[in-house]
């Protein structure tokens, strides 16, 4: 699903935090809403580095997101309706889409990636599953085309590497320690975290990896370090 991908257009910004809440009705239509807020210290780390390698980078007037890639490229899946699409600041980007059908939105995926996620019905139970492993975040990241710029891949590790996550969190502490003003940078590194808020249209009869929130809501939460890393496959899981 193309909503997943814009997490990750999000999430090549490494020290930010990300929050996409699903509202699902019976039958798999609904609602998407992600929120991003990229960390200070990031923003002028990489609008040094992106002074350097874009000319078309005014580091005045610096611009993280382009919200009309970001249309043109949602338009694309049409199981998804765009609802609101701004950047209201540098550094934050609040999107709300409405879902025709999730298992449909899927299917309209890039191959590669339609094993992210997936959603299956037994009788009357609904079950929703999130699989994330090295081969089909890469093909997700492959989607964005910010990061395959310079200045992304000095913060992303090498395709293909086997860098631990305690190893990432060194190498981008390494690298952004002269822009932490005094903060802890690890401290900053580690705070970054993709959180997936799911409502489902019934009660939840059971889920894996997340926390349940009331009757009908699980939290599911991933250090972006991780994300970047993913010495092991994420799963995830609920059941309504």
């Amino acid at each position: 699903m193309r909503i997943i991908c814009f997490v990750c257009c999000a999430l090549f910004f490494v020290s930010c935090s990300a929050r996409q809440a699903i509202t699902l009705q019976a039958g798999g239509a609904g609602t998407a809403r992600l929120s991003v807020q990229l960390h200070p210290v990031f923003m002028a780390y990489y609008a040094d580095l992106a002074s350097g390698f874009s000319s078309d980078f005014d580091s005045s007037r610096p611009r993280f997101f382009n919200p009309a890639a970001i249309r043109e490229a949602l338009a694309k899946n049409g199981a998804l309706k765009i609802v609101s699409l701004d950047s209201p600041s540098p550094g934050s980007l609040e999107l709300e889409v409405r879902i025709q059908d999730i298992s449909l939105a899927i299917r309209n995926q890039n191959p590669a990636a339609r094993s992210v996620l997936s959603r299956t019905q037994n009788g009357e139970r609904e079950t929703l599953r999130i699989y994330l492993d090295k081969n089909n975040f890469a093909s997700l990241l492959a989607l964005v085309p910010e990061a395959d710029s310079p200045a992304a891949k000095m913060l992303l590790p090498p395709p293909g590497s086997s860098v631990t996550e305690d190893e990432y969190i060194e190498h981008l502490a390494w690298a952004l320690e002269d822009y932490a003003k005094g903060e802890d940078i690890k401290n900053i590194v580690r705070s970054a975290v993709v959180e997936l808020s799911v409502k489902t249209p019934g009660k939840i009869i059971s889920q894996t990896g997340g926390t349940v929130r009331g009757e009908s809501e699980v939290v599911f939460k991933l250090p972006v370090t991780r994300l970047f890393t993913l010495t092991s496959p994420v799963q995830y899981s609920v059941s309504y």
